[in-house]
């Protein structure tokens, strides 16, 4: 069939090989493999021929290094657990497990390159692990998955400087036992598969971050800070002797010891470790290949000079998405670090024929090739344009070359010279081929694609689902349909789920049809998820059927449907009834749904409304202490969402879930749907200064007393000694300047103090006692008094105040230490006394904290004996006050009235 002249075709090839040898680049490859394996129209990887084939390609394009990311996508499989609630991604890693169990991919990729003479280097991610299930996703939550290493040691997550919000993707390299788990696992499957070597990927494919110095906070790097550069990162702001640059510095020092422990790990053969790098600036981690430039891994400094000294690094490539000219500098700065060195330099391009590139190419710097489709490999290759005599070649290159043509619209060809092909021996020339009867057309070609999806090559199946966007027929949903259910695997559904609404005239009532007359799951799902893209009220009955079916992505997608009529009445009423089903992925979705509609005005929405805000709040009420769904970590997030769609509404609904005080988790949940706000497929950015005010909202016990503004206990003895008198101390210490002391009190005494220590005595007949100190509570910040007191007598009283220092003395709060021993705490806006419920016996210390909120303008007692039984009491109201940084404390009747105080401490708490 492929016979052919070969005098004149030998001359042919002879003088495109010339012309192809030229100027030859060295040209290395990057397969990013898992994105590969999610759509099939990229150079295809799924079974050992297409593997075979794929490679082939590049060798006969002449790649001399094949960079290869089924390294992290094989660590991915042997750590990752995949989260069901998420049925989309939960089909693809279920795919993904039965291509490395029944295919071996990475295995046959080495094989089949060294079989060609070629390098291939495994491709990791060093800090991409998955995340948490309320991580914002792509779409829709949940997080698809996450590593069990991050599950099982929740302590290797990288926290923020409060403690409360967890990062998605890295896992905490300070700590050595997460090192050696990562070491451990990299050299275990370098050594499975025989790589020539590995290089390291440094994004994380997640929108958990809100800034870039959110996190990196974790108790090793805080505890190592605080004793190089004497700051606790949690509490403290940097300073120029201890520098954000200082923390960066200090991360990445994690980052290089790892490397030091993997090159130590590493059998000397494959000890070949690289690195991606970002064109900005390399000494920092990439930036996730979309539009924003967040670093989503954090941030840390690359110490490359090092890296490259000790020989731990021995391959940098360039990556693009910048302008070139920042590359091409970024290029050039590398090559002049690593002068003199044999550590290699190379460019990452989809565009390896660029006029910046030659200088660079004639030098022997790689350019490393990164593409998606078959034909954008030959389209874009050095291999010169052909006629379209060459699809009788011999050259199976000079065959696919012709045939990208034909796919990219720069040469025509008819049927009968593209249909032998079909039978061709190379399978990429097949796909190739498939895809240019789509854009030959007519009958016989669509025949002839319509035949192809049932190949049995899952990739030439593919291929057909793509050439049917451009030529298709009457009979081609149904064969659609046929294929999906015999082959209904992740790539050919996902695939179709785009060619099904292409097809015209739109194939609506097919697709309702296919879903009653087939019992395959897969056909009922892709029914179903193709209908979203069809939305018409004649659907709705289908899509109600949809909500009760048997399998949960099939429901789902009759959700996302039914959200595409958000102007319809009974599609938005379908939607309030599916918030009560007892599937909860179902009733998050619904909410979702709900919240979009009414975020965009939808009309019947708008008109519904009253009767869809109760049902969502409703459901929220429900992720608190109690709830064990399988969306209880993470569905109050779509739930928040649709609430906050409601506008002022949602967020006093909100509100009120912080304030309660019944339902801690349930507060929490709230606090960050209202104040950590975060949607899906995108980053939601704050400053850092937005990012401390939301900090100052979240509930006041998430908050620690960490920042002292006035703190005395009494012991020390060079100032304190019973016999002194007069005032005592220094306002601008956190010690604060007291006074007075008085012969008829308030006065030092050492006896009944505790611990041994010395403690103030406040008595009826003696004089009032108060200190202050400079600088004072942040106006907008919580705050804790506390002290200790001991009743000496029966009927020992005493009053304690907080003030505020500007011209006039007013006070924030007041506490009654009641001759009864009740404890009474002023309702500053009623301006009386009430009871807290709460007692402290005579003659025995006592330990009083008092815990205000600001933003609720309230306040709460604790009272705890000998260490004992605390009880809290409720809330009262407080007045707040501008420079509050002084305590008063007043001695009460009766006349024999003596109480001692001690541990006197005024935090701020964050």
């Amino acid at each position: 069939m492929f016979a052919r002249a070969k005098s004149i075709f030998s001359l042919l090839f002879i003088s495109v090989a010339v012309s192809r040898s030229a100027d030859p680049p060295l040209l290395h490859c990057y397969i990013s493999t898992g994105d590969n394996q999610w759509l099939g129209q990229s150079l295809p990887i799924d079974s050992p021929a297409s593997i075979d084939a794929s490679i082939d390609l590049l060798h006969r394009l002449g790649v001399k290094r094949l960079y290869w990311r089924g390294l992290e996508a094989a660590a991915w499989v042997e750590t990752v657990r995949e989260r069901p609630e998420n049925p989309r991604y939960f089909r693809f890693w279920k795919w993904l497990r039965w291509l490395y169990r029944e295919v071996e991919p990475d295995r046959l990729a080495v094989e089949a390159a060294h079989k060609r003479g070629m390098e291939i280097w495994g491709v990791g991610n060093l800090f991409d692990w998955g995340a948490q299930g309320d991580v914002p996703p792509f779409k829709y939550y949940p997080y698809g998955a996450e590593a069990g290493l991050r599950i099982d040691h929740p302590e290797w997550v990288p926290v923020d400087r409060s403690g409360l919000l967890k990062q998605g993707g890295p896992i905490e390299l300070a700590y050595p036992e997460a090192r050696k788990a990562l070491v451990d696992l990299h050299a275990k499957i370098m050594r499975r598969d025989g790589y020539d070597g590995m290089t390291f990927l440094t994004y994380a494919e997640n929108h958990s971050m809100r800034f870039q110095d959110e996190f990196g906070f974790s108790e090793p790097i805080v505890q190592e800070f605080q004793r190089r550069h004497g700051i606790d990162l949690r509490h403290q702001e940097w300073t120029r002797f201890a520098s954000r640059e200082d923390w960066r510095k200090l991360r990445g020092e994690y980052v290089t010891e790892f490397l030091r422990e993997l090159n130590e790990a590493l059998p000397k053969k494959q000890r070949n470790v690289g690195f991606f790098l970002q064109p900005w600036n390399p000494r920092q981690p990439q930036p996730w290949n979309v539009p924003e430039v967040i670093g989503t891994a954090g941030s840390m400094y690359f110490d490359l000079e090092t890296w490259v000294r000790e020989g731990l690094v021995n391959d940098f490539l360039v990556y693009g998405y910048a302008d070139r000219r920042m590359q091409v500098r970024a290029v050039r700065n590398m090559r002049w670090m690593t002068r003199d060195t044999p550590v290699n330099v190379g460019i990452l391009t989809s565009g390896p024929k660029g006029e910046l590139w030659k200088p660079f190419q004639a030098e022997g710097v790689p350019t490393c090739i990164a593409y998606s489709e078959d034909a954008m490999y030959l389209d874009r290759s050095f291999v010169p344009e052909q006629p379209m005599s060459s699809l009788k070649s011999d050259d199976p290159l000079l065959v696919m070359k012709a045939l990208s043509q034909v796919v990219h619209g720069k040469s025509k060809a008819d049927f009968a010279a593209v249909e032998p092909l079909l039978q061709h021996p190379h399978l990429i020339v097949r796909r190739l081929a498939i895809q240019s009867l789509g854009k030959i057309g007519g009958d016989e070609a669509v025949a002839s694609i319509e035949a192809a999806l049932f190949d049995p090559e899952n990739s030439i199946r593919c291929m057909a689902g793509v050439a049917l966007r451009d030529a298709h027929g009457p009979k081609s949903v149904w064969q659609i349909m046929k294929a999906i259910e015999l082959h209904g695997n992740h790539m050919l559904a996902e695939i179709m789920r785009v060619t099904l609404p292409r097809i015209r005239p739109l194939p609506r009532e097919d697709m309702i049809a296919a879903y009653r007359l087939f019992g395959s799951v897969n056909v009922r799902q892709m029914a179903i998820r193709a209908l979203i893209f069809m939305p018409h009220p004649s659907v709705i009955p289908t899509w109600n059927t949809a909500l009760n079916d048997p399998d949960r992505f099939t429901r789902v997608a009759a959700v996302r449907g039914l959200s595409q009529l958000k102007n319809d009445t009974n599609a938005i009423r379908l939607l309030i009834e599916t918030v009560g089903h007892e599937d909860p992925v179902m009733a998050d979705e619904a909410c979702m749904a709900l919240g979009l509609a009414i975020e965009s005005n939808a009309v019947a929405a708008d008109e519904l409304r009253a009767e869809i805000f109760p049902v969502i709040r409703d459901r929220y009420a429900r992720f608190g202490e109690g709830y064990s769904q399988v969306d209880a970590a993470w569905g109050y997030r779509p739930v928040g969402n649709a609430l906050l769609a409601f506008g002022a509404e949602g967020e006093r609904a909100l509100q009120s879930f912080i304030d309660q005080s019944r339902d801690r988790q349930l507060a929490i949940r709230a606090w960050k749907s209202l104040y950590i706000r975060q949607r899906p497929n995108t980053f939601s950015e704050v400053t850092e200064k937005e990012n401390a005010e939301a900090m100052r909202r979240r509930p006041l016990f998430l908050k620690q007393p960490v920042v002292p503004r006035l703190v005395q206990d009494f012991d020390d003895r060079r100032h304190w000694q019973p016999t002194g008198r007069g005032m005592v101390g220094d306002v601008n210490r956190v010690s604060g300047r007291w006074g007075a002391l008085l012969d008829e009190g308030p006065f030092i005494t050492r006896e009944n103090a505790p611990d041994g220590g010395q403690a103030l005595v406040v008595k009826r007949g003696g004089q009032a006692f108060s200190g202050q100190a400079v600088p004072a509570v942040d106006d907008q910040a919580d705050y804790q008094l506390s002290f200790r007191v001991f009743r000496q007598t029966d009927s020992s009283a005493t009053v304690v105040q907080l003030r505020g220092i500007r011209g006039v003395f007013q006070s924030e709060f007041s506490v009654n230490l009641a001759t009864d021993g009740r404890l009474l705490l002023r309702d500053m806006k009623a301006d009386q006394w009430e009871s807290t419920g709460l007692v402290v016996p005579p003659r025995k210390w006592a330990s009083i904290r008092l815990l205000a909120n600001r933003r609720s303008q309230s306040y709460s007692a604790t009272v705890e004996v000998d260490g004992h039984n605390a009880q809290t009491s409720r809330s009262f109201p407080l007045t707040p006050q501008p420079n509050l940084r002084s305590i008063v404390i007043y001695p009460q009747p009766p006349a024999d009235s003596v109480v001692l105080i001690d541990d006197i401490s005024l935090m701020e708490v964050r």
